[in-house]
């Protein structure tokens, strides 16, 4: 099972799991790997934004 780890832009990616055993995933599993996806992909979106923060307060230090 796979589902898109969905930025504000675009995808980051894929995030899957696999059983060991044959098996149908419930709806549960789905909605399960897709919240941790989206706390994945709001983390990463997070990091960008601080490094993108330090970058700008790096440049107004430069100029003042």
């Amino acid at each position: 099972m796979s589902v898109i780890v969905q930025g504000r832009e675009w995808p980051f990616g894929i995030l899957g799991v696999h059983a060991r055993e044959l098996r149908t995933f419930t709806e549960d599993d789905i909605n399960f790997l897709q919240a941790i996806a989206n706390v994945l992909a709001a983390a990463i979106e997070r990091k960008r934004d601080e490094e993108e923060l330090a970058k700008r307060m790096e440049t107004l230090g430069e100029q003042a």
